[in-house]
């Protein structure tokens, strides 16, 4: 499998069929999807996907992700098969939003210990998150897990990730590519749109950034057109401003920037931050409350 080469390529409007038998010829393995899926219709699912210098294997995660599907690799042939369900941003944000925590100038380290073993609750914390939020302190009076987490979050050293719906906060060590993008965001650019649409105003962002940029393709022609002008101003916040407009968030996923509605989006990213290099101390994670 040839799935660490750099590949460049843009589909418009392509069989999902297609696009994999094009990119199993480039990584030279079989490439399809699941007889089950199959019988409903998804391998006919149209693809739009432009990627620029990304790893084949990343880029056939995204034709996935915009597919509804996942990778499975199987008895040396790649698969793409259903998700396995799990719940959705605004589904786990709700449910957050219930857990009332609090603070009274306490550890934030020790309020998310106390989160984790409320009753329903689906949230962890690994040992290394723990001890980096031990020394710093909550402001006073009521709050819920969400917000908690959310200005958590702001600091790119963190990170959720959802299994078996719960969610776990985790340290990690920011990745190159990442600060590569933040550092592209923080050029200053002049453009102006007048009802542009997405997809077009998107595709000229990633040119001129020479940073991937995938749009959820229930947004592409769902989203107004754009019409904004900007004049030497830093590229993360020119791109904010437009994301706001359309009610839109994003967030940094597999070498990229991702688009998508604001309530399939649990922690938004911040797209004026600048670039981070922390190292990732080793993980181990508490144990999730029962449920």
């Amino acid at each position: 499998m040839a799935l660490a080469a750099k590949v460049t390529f843009e589909f418009l409007d392509m069989p999902l069929s297609e696009v994999l038998d094009f990119l199993g010829m480039m990584a030279k393995v079989k490439i399809s999807v699941a007889p089950a899926q199959i019988k409903k219709g998804v391998d006919k699912t149209l693809i739009n996907l432009r990627v620029t210098d990304m790893e084949l294997r990343v880029a056939l995660e995204w034709v996935a992700r915009l597919a509804e599907l996942e990778v499975l690799v199987e008895k040396g042939a790649i698969v793409l098969e259903a998700k396995r369900p799990q719940p959705t941003a605004e589904e786990t944000g709700m449910a957050l939003a219930k857990l009332d925590v609090e603070a009274n100038g306490r550890a934030m380290a020790d309020v998310l210990t106390d989160i984790s073993k409320l009753p329903n609750s689906k949230f962890a914390a690994t040992t290394d998150a723990l001890i980096a939020l031990k020394d710093k302190p909550l402001a006073q009076g009521k709050s819920n897990a969400r917000a908690l987490l959310a200005e958590i979050m702001k600091d790119p050293r963190f990170a959720c990730t959802q299994q078996k719906g719960v969610l776990t906060l985790d340290v990690r060590a920011v990745p190159e590519w990442e600060n590569e993008i933040r550092r592209a965001l923080s050029r200053k650019v002049t453009f102006a749109f007048t009802d542009t649409p997405w997809d077009e105003a998107i595709s000229f962002i990633s040119a001129l950034t020479k940073v991937n940029i995938i749009l959820d393709p229930n947004v592409a022609g769902a989203a107004p057109a754009i019409t904004l002008s900007v004049k030497d101003e830093l590229m993360g916040s020119a791109l904010a401003a437009m994301l706001s407009k359309a009610r839109l968030a994003a967030d940094f996923r597999s070498n990229a920037i991702y688009i998508t509605k604001k309530e399939n989006m649990l922690f938004p990213v911040d797209l004026t931050g600048s670039a981070v290099a922390a190292p990732a101390p080793a993980e181990k994670p508490l144990p999730a409350a029962d449920f």
